[in-house]
């Protein structure tokens, strides 16, 4: 089912609020990448989103967040994804067809301690 609602995109230093999906993938296509700058979120108007980062060998690590406060359910993906996993995660989150969930495994994040809470 196509989203109906508005999909925010926050790519490196650049918030573009109504993003066509053409320019998310476009975004998420687009090279050369920075490691230490690279993200690219994409947001809903309930404030659900999905999170890419680049990792050091050049795959990306995505997170995708549901609900606000004790409600939230964050997941991660399992393993590292590549450029094309990427582009199809994103794609699907875009048009809200459920398919992303499906794409490759997804796990709880791991809970902090106190002390990692405290001392990072």
């Amino acid at each position: 089912m196509p989203f109906l609602g508005t999909v925010t995109m926050e790519y490196c230093d650049t918030t573009t609020n109504d993003v066509a999906r053409d320019a998310v993938l476009e975004a998420a296509r687009r090279t050369p990448r920075d490691v230490d700058d690279w993200f690219l979120t994409l947001t809903r108007a309930n404030e659900d989103y999905m999170d890419a980062t680049m990792n050091a060998d050049g795959t990306f690590r995505v997170q995708f967040s549901e609900g606000l406060g004790k409600a939230e359910r964050v997941l991660i993906a399992d393993s590292p994804v590549d450029e094309a996993l990427l582009v199809k995660l994103l794609e699907s989150y875009y048009e809200n067809d459920g398919a992303w969930k499906t794409l490759c495994a997804w796990k709880a994040p791991a809970k902090k301690s106190l002390f990692q809470k405290i001392f990072g």
